[in-house]
């Protein structure tokens, strides 16, 4: 005795049909969300890193206060990000994309922070005298680690990114952010 009619095998049949044809179809994605998380720290960690720790870092109330009161925009310098990691990183790169991602913000004035061996390259003319530059309000600085986390005996390395900016007259932390990137 058969208990199912060829019509009700068809529309059991047609479910898997369909599943197997989604299964094999390829979906693109953004170039920004493809990043091979095996690897080290790479020029997309940097990039993803820092526009979105400094997007947080200008949704914070610490430049429309100081333009309310001083009556101008902030200045801000990037100074150093130090890699206190266990592999060799290039950390100027990132500083360069915190120093980007501050400039296409448009919410602040960027000064670069010219290291002694930037002021003994420029030529005597071309200086300006002192006093002339402007001069930062707040300093962008923060390290790069890998803490590791352990659970049940298997070890997850992962990047940890603090950044701190500090107001230089007060040397008042006004904003701390943090990011993880787990391998």
């Amino acid at each position: 005795m058969q208990t199912h009619s060829r019509g009700t095998q068809r529309w059991l049949l047609l479910p898997l049909v369909v599943l197997a044809l989604t299964a094999c179809t390829t979906q693109r994605m953004p170039l920004a969300a493809l990043s091979d998380r095996s690897a080290p720290w790479n020029d997309t960690d940097a990039r993803v890193t820092a526009e979105a720790m400094i997007k947080d870092a200008l949704a914070r109330p610490w430049a429309q206060r100081f333009t309310r009161v001083m009556g101008r925009t902030p200045v801000v310098s990037v100074g150093t990000v130090e890699n206190r990691t266990h592999e060799p990183l290039h950390t100027q790169t990132f500083v360069k994309d915190l120093e980007r991602a501050l400039a296409h913000a448009g919410q602040v004035q960027l000064v670069t922070n010219a290291g002694p061996h930037q002021e003994n390259k420029a030529q005597a003319d071309t200086r300006k005298p002192a006093g002339q530059a402007r001069g930062a309000d707040f300093m962008l600085q923060g390290v790069i680690t890998t803490p590791v986390d352990a659970r049940d005996s298997t070890q997850a390395a992962f990047y940890q990114v603090e950044l701190e900016l500090v107001d230089l007259a007060s040397s008042v932390q006004v904003w701390m952010g943090q990011r993880k990137i787990k391998r």
